[in-house]
């Protein structure tokens, strides 16, 4: 009780106000195929930093003073989340040998954990980081099974998104598997900015294979549902880069861009 609505609650809600500022240092370049996920530039992370070692340390307090492991077998429940949030604090950080660590001994020491999925999936967005694609497509396809299990939507998006990002940044990766698992994480139905997310990225991927039905329908829909200007703004420049030639068309496109 101590441990979950003290310390560890503290740096449970500090890795939110992380969260929050690393969403501000996020800036896209939309001349180019958005990536499933966002990194600024070690250099930026300034307003970050401060929440992201709070969260290191109330975790890490957590763990020090409330673990209880005996003969191999954790007894407070919290303690693998302690450990989850450190390990993605310093992911965010970007100090990512020590995030490997972490999230490997997650994976080892909590398996029937409800932890032990996202440090999974974590510890394969981490390989991609230091470029151990490879390492990365192993942990991933170790998961497959899982992604199986359609009632674990939060998982399903992790995994997918992860599987995208794969293919997307891998020297091997395949531009027809990157659109499955794009496909695959929206049917999960993730949150909302991040679906918009996704289906620009579909547009822009449907776009460059010439499936320019597929990308206006992505396109059309971050134009109906995303809350971000840019976003939006981008969607409608490529909708109007796919016109097909017909009135309707046409005129859809004129009556977006005029409002």
């Amino acid at each position: 009780m101590t441990c979950r609505y003290n310390v560890l609650w503290n740096g449970q809600q500090s890795m939110k106000s992380a969260e929050t500022e690393l969403a501000k240092l996020n800036k896209d370049n939309y001349t180019a195929t958005l990536p499933v996920y966002n990194y600024p530039a070690k250099s930026d992370l300034g307003s970050a930093l401060p929440h992201l070692d709070r969260t290191i340390e109330k975790s890490s307090k957590a763990i020090f003073k409330h673990s209880m492991l005996i003969h191999g077998k954790e007894y407070v429940k919290t303690i693998d989340d302690a450990y989850l949030i450190m390990g993605k604090a310093y992911f965010h950080k970007q100090d990512y040998s020590q995030a490997q660590r972490i999230f490997t001994y997650i994976t080892h020491n909590y398996p029937k954990s409800n932890t032990y999925n996202e440090a999974a999936v974590m510890l394969a967005r981490t390989a991609m980081r230091q470029e151990y694609y490879a390492s990365a497509d192993e942990q991933l396809e170790n998961l497959h099974y899982l992604a199986t299990n359609k009632k674990n939507k939060k998982f399903n998006v992790l995994f997918n998104s992860a599987k995208a990002e794969y293919h997307l940044t891998a020297p091997d990766g395949d531009m027809q598997e990157a659109i499955d698992y794009l496909n695959d994480a929206i049917k999960a139905h993730p949150k909302r900015e991040f679906n918009s997310r996704l289906h620009l990225i579909l547009g822009e991927l449907y776009e460059k294979m010439g499936q320019q039905s597929d990308a206006q329908k992505n396109f059309e829909y971050v134009i109906k549902k995303s809350a971000t200007y840019e976003m939006v703004f981008c969607a409608q420049m490529h909708l109007a880069n796919n016109y097909d030639g017909s009135p309707s068309s046409r005129n859809s496109i004129m009556k977006q861009l005029n409002k």
